[in-house]
């Protein structure tokens, strides 16, 4: 019995573990939304500005995919409790062949994997950490070293990602949704929606986007007038590293939701599993519980008959009514009646309300094993003893 109040307390601790993670996780989430949304008005005009300058340079280098390697940045994760998400996204890595394969996050790498950058899914959000490395690519890609720069990451499917799908990856690396019915977060991830409280639902699913060169959706006019005052060649140069800037850490921003999604769920369910154990714990120590009390009673009774067996000898065998108290447990009952019936003749039972043991009743006498007779003796005893001592002080 104490080592289950020992394991119940243990497992209550426990559940307050994965409570307070599933709650942190969504802390975590409304921490770092602010310092990426209000970058998304400028993000939008840099669209523009791109998508202008791809109607007048549209074979531009930097606007189209080249025959030399090909890089994947794949977003994993630095949190504990997402290593099934960083697990379900690897597996999508099958069939696309990139020659260089770069891992952000701890969790799960890769064997293949050429470089490693660590921190940046963390506790916070390092924003900084993903411009640094996007810029290095970009600047390969630049120089030609990189023939286009893909991102595999988790998104959550409560509104379109900021970056269009217009291409058609291997079919090994589209797959279905990774449906998840836990109620964590509103809206779309870049829209001006946000989480409001742990009662909005929320899914996600891996996606692959091509960064680099950028997805266009040429929505201009070729007539169209772009006025700036230095050459297009120049300006777009400029504005791809802006878009590398800013486009780099929505697509984190995006994973990072996913990821918080995954370790909220994941700590919620591993919570349900405990609870579901205390329930389990607290049914057996109640059930031993009962068990020990009804051994305690037992023993009161088989001391009551050891003490009056000498009372049985002599009762008459004219016949007795058994009273036995209704809150003895019916099992004891039964038992305690066929030991009665042993010893004299009992012509009735009966259950009386309120009366913790059993009393023998006939026409003039009456025999009361009750724990309230007892208890009474023994508070005569002691009064009468009390009463002895203060006398000689009179």
């Amino acid at each position: 019995m104490r080592k289950l109040s020992e394991k119940i307390k243990a497992y209550e601790l426990l559940g307050e573990v994965f409570n307070v993670i599933s709650v942190i996780s969504l802390n975590r989430f409304r921490r770092a939304k602010p310092s990426v949304i209000r970058k998304l008005p400028y993000f939008r005009r840099l669209e523009e500005v791109l998508e202008h300058l791809y109607v007048l340079l549209p074979s531009h280098p930097l606007f189209r995919e080249r025959k030399a390697r090909k890089a994947l940045v794949v977003f994993l994760s630095d949190l504990s409790f997402t290593r099934g998400l960083c697990g379900k996204l690897l597996k999508r890595l099958e069939g696309f062949g990139a020659k260089e394969l770069i891992a952000v996050g701890s969790k799960c790498v890769p064997k293949d994997a050429t470089n490693v950058v660590e921190g940046v899914f963390g506790k916070v959000f390092l924003e900084s950490e993903l411009v640094r490395l996007f810029g290095k690519l970009f600047e390969r890609y630049e120089r030609g070293e990189l023939g286009s720069v893909w991102v595999l990451y988790a998104s959550p499917l409560l509104g379109s990602s900021f970056v269009e799908r217009s291409y058609s990856p291997p079919k090994a690396v589209i797959s279905q949704k990774e449906e998840r019915r836990e109620r964590f977060y509103s809206g779309a991830s870049l829209g001006g929606a946000g989480a409001v409280s742990l009662g909005e639902a929320g899914s996600w699913e891996p996606r692959l986007v091509r960064f680099l060169p950028p997805s266009v959706r040429g929505r201009y006019r070729g007539d169209e007038v772009l006025n700036t005052e230095v050459p297009e060649e120049v300006l777009l140069g400029e504005v791809m590293r802006l878009y590398v800037q800013l486009g780099a850490p929505f697509l984190g921003f995006e994973h990072y939701t996913a990821l918080n999604l995954y370790r909220f769920r994941s700590a919620k369910r591993m919570r349900d599993n405990v609870l579901r154990a205390l329930k389990r714990l607290r049914v057996l120590l109640n059930k031993e519980r009962q068990e020990r009390i009804n051994r305690e009673l037992q023993d009161i009774v088989f001391a009551l008959l050891a003490f009056e067996e000498e009372r049985f000898r002599d009762l008459k065998q004219e016949g007795f009514v058994l009273e036995v108290g209704s809150v003895v447990e019916p099992r004891l009952r039964e038992f305690l009646i066929g030991e009665v019936r042993k010893r004299v003749s009992v012509r009735e039972v009966r259950v009386v309300e309120g009366l913790l043991g059993f009393r023998l009743v006939s026409q003039n006498e009456v025999y009361d094993f009750s724990l309230e007779h007892y208890l009474e003796e023994l508070k005569r005893s002691l009064l009468s003893g009390v009463l002895s001592l203060r006398a000689p002080s009179r």
